[in-house]
């Protein structure tokens, strides 16, 4: 027991160094490698460990163990494993999915709780305050310009963090706090899909409230939650209209402009359909097929870089995995705490997975932390 407390600690360390050593250092130093190696390395041993483990697994974890098995076999049949991007999406892919595992185990062995998660929440807050901060400058410097309006990739981090809120169930003002300051930064970052993956969140937040009030208390809470919708909403649209130069991206999205992505689409579509090839339709192009139909580029989309990579066998796998995700939100013997939770990070996921990378991203390493609370727990969480 007191070794597998003693990785938690470890991981969670590792999580929030990973992070400020980007901070500290520049993005990819052997430093911040050397982090996301010993996540990986770590969470291998617990995958192993939770495999063993003498109970029937759900079918999302079934699901998401095949998912994860998929992209390891296709790396490592893949001939060009070694190459420097296709090597780095592999290591972001581990490092988003594989930490479901120990934290799974962790909770299986009643030895990771709501309060341990929040600890690590709140410890993340300053460190991607402070790396939000530090990148926008270091954009500045590389443009070398004074003007402030710019994009800001930080903007998806936050999105990252917002379904920990959901975990503060009897401190709503708290948790409006910290959802407004969430939606801050979001909105300041300039990312488009970030403000709408942030608002889809926001939105399920405000009916979280609802579902959730005290009963004993239900008019003092009903007025609680009147407060924090208000003045979240307000602080919100106030902050978002006087953003010119978010708005004007907004605008441009509406005329068309996506940042490139059409071309992407497009070609890795057609590509993959012309390719006159069962092998290809089927089991796509091998890991990291996007790089190898857009000349170097990843497809900034999952189903795209799964059909380029896996063909219909990565979609299917991706359908199968999302459905699970979807069922366990109408899950019946699960609290509506629980529900509302599950639902966020689907949300987010899903819609974060059409517009740009998901499973790619090691931020989202997060959601596979609170995949694998919800999972591993039969409790309701309170704090």
């Amino acid at each position: 027991m007191r070794s597998n407390i003693v990785a938690r600690e470890i991981l969670f360390a590792l999580l929030v160094l990973y992070r400020l050593l980007n901070c500290v250092f520049t993005e990819g130093s052997v430093f911040s490698q050397a982090s996301i190696v010993l996540i990986i390395l770590i969470s291998f041993v617990y995958f192993f460990k939770t495999l063993l483990l003498n109970e029937s697994f759900s079918l999302f974890f079934i699901a998401w163990t095949v998912f994860v098995v998929l992209n390891i076999v296709g790396f490592l049949f893949n001939p060009h494993f070694a190459a420097g991007t296709a090597r780095d999406t592999f290591k972001n892919i581990l490092g988003c999915m594989l930490p479901f595992y120990p934290f799974y185990y962790f909770t299986r062995k009643n030895i990771l709780s709501a309060k341990i998660l929040l600890r690590f929440f709140m410890m993340m807050i300053p460190v991607l305050i402070l790396q939000f901060i530090l990148n926008r400058n270091n954009v500045l410097i590389e443009l070398d310009t004074f003007d402030t309006d710019i994009v800001n990739n930080m903007g998806y981090a936050f999105v990252s963090l917002m379904p920990f809120v959901f975990l503060i169930k009897k401190r709503k003002l708290l948790s409006g706090l910290l959802m407004g300051i969430f939606i801050l930064f979001i909105i300041q970052s300039a990312k488009r899909g970030a403000l709408i993956a942030g608002s889809l969140g926001m939105i399920i937040y405000f009916y979280y409230l609802i579902r959730t009030v005290d009963r004993a208390k239900k008019a003092y809470s009903y007025v609680l939650v009147f407060i924090v919708f208000l003045a979240l909403g307000y602080f919100a649209w106030k902050t978002y209209s006087g953003n010119e130069f978010l708005l004007t991206r907004l605008t441009m999205m509406m005329d068309g402009d996506t940042s490139n992505r059409s071309v992407l689409y497009t070609t890795i579509l057609s590509e993959w359909y012309n390719s006159n090839n069962l092998w290809h339709l089927f089991f796509g192009f091998g890991f990291g097929g996007s790089l190898i139909l857009t000349s170097g580029n990843l497809a900034h989309c999952d189903w795209l870089e799964l059909l380029a990579s896996f063909g219909f066998v990565g979609i299917m796998a991706y359908v199968f995995l999302l459905s699970t995700a979807v069922g366990q939100v109408f899950k019946s013997d699960w609290q509506a705490d629980k529900r509302l939770l599950m639902m966020t990070l689907t949300v987010i996921w899903l819609f974060v997975s059409l517009i740009s990378m998901w499973y790619l991203s090691f931020i989202y390493s997060s959601f596979a932390i609170l995949f694998a609370y919800l999972n591993g727990s039969d409790k309701p969480f309170l704090v």
